[in-house]
């Protein structure tokens, strides 16, 4: 660069500069319709992340709905499929061993029967659904 050119952006800067401080400020109107906006903007988010939640836990509900268990508690008939949600729903079922694992021809339709050898009690856990990759995991130690 020659030093006319350099000269000519050292004068735009230094007006820049100068005028930086009289740069004229939002009126109170602007303000306040720009505080409104981001309400909205802030309003419409947290509705939009709301539902998103809803969604996610009610997909997740229809996920786990073919993961249900059986426990014949005090009769031997077998009761209604009771859904299982979280781990409480599995607490249940400590003491209990895995006495066999049955499905169909393809794999699929899985039961797992349980039996508590103290009790004698036993339960099947239906897991139809639950065997997707991603919904059940183990890892070993």
């Amino acid at each position: 660069m020659d030093r006319a050119v350099l000269e000519r952006y050292e004068k735009i800067l230094e007006i820049m500069e100068n005028e930086r401080e009289n740069q004229p400020m939002a009126s109170q109107r602007t303000k306040d319709g720009y505080s409104g906006f981001q309400d909205a903007i802030e309003e419409y988010v947290n509705g939009v992340q709301e539902d998103a939640f809803y969604w996610g836990y009610m997909t997740a509900m229809k996920q786990r709905e073919g993961m249900v268990v059986t426990d014949p508690e005090d009769s031997e008939e077998v009761h209604d499929k009771e859904p299982m949600y979280c781990g409480e729903d599995f607490r249940r079922y400590v003491g209990y061993r895995i006495e066999d694992v049955l499905s169909d021809e393809n794999d699929c339709n899985v039961q797992i029967k349980l039996k508590n050898t103290h009790t004698n009690k036993s339960a099947t856990i239906y897991a139809d659904k639950a065997f997707d990759g991603e919904t059940l995991y183990v890892m070993d130690k």
